[in-house]
């Protein structure tokens, strides 16, 4: 939260809104009524990402286990000897 006031611009009144606190966006400083979910009329999101409890987080970090990481190492061992280099 910021002491300094809210950009939103409003046509109507020709002015910025002005309000005080405010949080940076990409849009700009918005007070709580104009964030961009406010102003889209969605529900403000939670203020912590949040995984999903159904995905273990091993298939997240690997999904196709050790069989890629083996593969891509028989990949650059090929290359190396392709390429007249020994291996380390």
């Amino acid at each position: 939260m910021s002491a300094e006031p809210c950009v939103h611009y409003s046509a109507a009144r020709k002015r910025h809104c002005g309000h005080t606190p405010t949080n940076l966006f990409i849009q700009g400083r918005r007070c709580s009524q104009h964030t961009p979910c406010a102003l889209a009329g969605m529900p403000e999101p939670s203020p912590a990402p949040v995984l999903p409890t159904t995905v273990p987080r091993s298939d997240i970090a690997r999904p196709y286990g050790w069989q890629a990481v083996m593969f891509i190492h028989a990949w650059n061992e090929s290359a190396r000897q392709r390429a007249g280099k020994r291996s380390a």
